[in-house]
């Protein structure tokens, strides 16, 4: 219970950390069974359904891209993969798309994305255009399934028929007052659990006093 909660602190901290970072969904703890031999729910994390209709901002900026709603973007980091419906990117000194934490786009090769041009044109599937010539695809990978395939080291599929937009934005999906009342519930759990082990180390206590007591 202590570890569930302390993961779900972990995520709601990350979910605040991205409330601006275009197109970031937030990820979710959920208590699920693993195995009817232990019947102990574990926590698993996932990533919250993202919403159709949230509203596109037009930008201007060749290098700000959005995704259809059943797709993702992939940026990576040294601590590892973030998906996001919409991305804010510069051109590094290497010719990556990186974005303002330091995090490189992927293409649809799961290959950090190098391009020869800060003004490059983007076709609706994802295709990279420099001088009339293609130097990559972005990757737009399924959305279900983005943060289960990331979790465990591996990309998503790509999406299906999935587009990109350039020159647009999504906002952040993050709400200050739902990660709140998640940080309330982390709490509480770590203040039960803590009362949990309390107890069975009391219970331990009072065993061993017991067993003394009978060996005399």
């Amino acid at each position: 219970m202590v570890i569930g909660a302390e993961r779900r602190i972990d995520v709601s901290a990350a979910n605040v950390s991205n409330m601006n970072t275009p197109g970031y969904r937030p990820h979710r703890i959920f208590s699920s069974v693993l195995g009817l031999r232990s019947g102990i729910p574990q926590p698993q994390e996932v990533l919250l359904r993202s919403d159709p209709n949230a509203a596109l901002t037009q930008t201007g900026n060749p290098l700000d891209f959005a995704s259809s709603s059943d797709a993702v973007f992939a940026l990576q980091s040294p601590t590892g993969t973030i998906f996001s419906r919409s991305a804010q990117l510069r051109r590094d000194g290497d010719g990556r798309l990186i974005d303002t934490q330091g995090r490189a786009l992927l293409a649809a090769d799961g290959r950090e994305l190098v391009v020869s041009s800060s003004a490059p044109s983007v076709l609706a599937d994802g295709t990279v255009i420099v001088e009339g010539q293609p130097q990559g695809r972005i990757g737009l990978f399924d959305a279900s399934r983005a943060y289960a395939a990331g979790g465990s080291g591996d990309l998503p599929d790509l999406a299906d028929g999935a587009s990109v937009k350039q020159g647009m934005v999504v906002g952040s999906e993050v709400e200050l007052s739902d990660e709140m009342i998640e940080l309330n519930k982390a709490t509480r759990m770590a203040e039960t659990g803590a009362k949990l082990f309390q107890l069975q180390d009391d219970l331990l206590a009072k065993a061993a006093s017991q067993l003394g007591s009978i060996g005399k």
